[in-house]
């Protein structure tokens, strides 16, 4: 005989269907919602080419004609924005430097960018390390009062720079709220600069500060859009080269990159390849290198083109002397042979005393002076320091030899 028990009853098998059913709108309900759900933005028409669609990218995906970035924000793809063309199979940051190359050629050049943060400077020696160009702070406007500090270092890092045969550009860290205050920011500085060589860009460097007594805070896209207008067309008019600064995430969530793609752009991204999806000429890629002649950390940039015309190339370690141009023959002047020549005798003149012997075993031979009349080749000149009478051995090398050792 059959065991009931084992049967499902017929309303059992009814409830489990309508589960089974309602569970199934559910997950199609959800995946409906999820899909047409999206933020309020600006229509913009952009490319939607195979090769783009579903590109996933280092930082954010492509897809269609939107970007989602990591953190879940999405901005939209400007097709009239030119992209990033620099192939990073090409470029190699190590040991704290950077190069790129095209056909198996160098085609870039190293730089830093320095305020009076950074201290004294030894320029020659920054550039025998290898730096080729070095952007110079202006000054900086404060985020709460909107005063305006000049750079302590501005002009001694420019002429130090130059002198030592190393291209320069400038940038002025800005707080502008409106395009009048950056209007004036880049009358400053073109005040600042007048009487210096500048071949790099001169550079609006507006950034966001994390204080809620910014007065930056509420600046909107099209405000900021309008000071980097007003900067940069003052500057092109003074007949410098102007550029943007910006670290990859504000550049895209705050800039309008349409209305200032005509500007260079100088990216500011932390990482061994750049991920920025647009065009940019130089690139930020460290904030902790070691370059000799400077004391503690310095930023780290690249640049992917040249700026200006060079420099006379300077490759010692030491200023050079200004030529001395021959005389131009002349008539000889006869001078009358009575006209007498009043020469004071010799003994008239006492050799200046050496206290001490200045810590010398012969220095009437040696020195003669407590101080040196011309230095010895590459700074090896003996030290001596007068409050402590006493005598300092030099380094073995003022100037340790720092090639490019990539």
């Amino acid at each position: 005989m059959e065991n009931n028990n084992n049967k499902i009853s017929v309303p059992k098998l009814i409830a489990a269907a309508e589960a089974i059913i309602l569970l199934i709108v559910a997950v199609v309900f959800v995946v409906f919602i999820t899909k047409k759900k999206s933020p309020d933005t600006e229509t913009v028409t952009a490319s939607t080419s195979e090769e783009e669609n579903n590109q996933e990218e280092e930082g954010y995906t492509v897809d269609g004609s939107k970007i989602f970035l990591d953190d879940g924000g999405e901005i939209h793809v400007f097709k009239d924005v030119p992209k990033n063309e620099i192939d990073n199979k090409n470029l190699t940051v190590r040991n704290g430097k950077a190069f790129y190359t095209v056909d198996g050629n160098i085609t870039s050049f190293l730089g830093i960018d320095v305020s009076d943060f950074n201290g004294d400077i030894d320029w020659y020696a920054v550039k025998n390390s290898g730096i080729d160009f070095a952007m110079i702070r202006v000054g900086y406007m404060l985020y709460e009062s909107g005063e305006i500090i000049m750079d302590t270092k501005l002009a001694e890092n420019l002429q130090g720079a130059y002198e030592a045969g190393i291209k320069t550009g400038v940038y002025f860290f800005s707080q502008a709220v409106n395009k009048e205050e950056a209007l004036e920011e880049a009358e400053l500085v073109l005040k600042s600069i007048k009487d210096f060589n500048i071949s790099y860009p001169v550079v609006f460097d507006w950034e966001t500060v994390s204080a809620k007594s910014a007065r930056t805070n509420d600046v909107t896209v099209d405000t900021l859009a309008e000071c980097c207008i007003a900067f940069c067309d003052r500057v092109k008019e003074a007949g410098y080269t102007p550029m943007i600064y910006q670290n990859k995430d504000t550049a895209l969530r705050k800039l309008d990159l349409p209305r200032l793609k005509d500007y260079d752009f100088w990216l500011a991204e932390y990482n061994d390849k750049p991920t920025y999806r647009y065009y940019f000429d130089i690139w930020q890629f460290g904030q902790n290198g070691y370059v000799p002649g400077i004391d503690g950390d310095v930023d780290m940039n690249i640049a992917f083109r040249d700026y200006g015309d060079p420099l006379p190339e300077v490759r010692s370690t030491t200023p050079a002397e200004t030529p001395t141009e021959a005389p131009i023959a002349e008539t000889p002047v006869e001078v009358p042979a009575e006209t007498p020549v009043d020469v004071p005798p010799a003994e008239n003149y006492e050799t200046p005393e050496i206290q001490d012997n200045a810590g010398y075993e012969n220095p009437d031979v040696n020195y003669q002076e407590n101080y040196y009349q011309e230095p010895v080749e590459n700074y090896q000149e003996n030290y001596y320091q007068d409050n402590a009478g006493e005598y300092y051995q030099p380094v073995e090398e003022y100037y340790p030899e720092n090639e490019y050792q990539w």
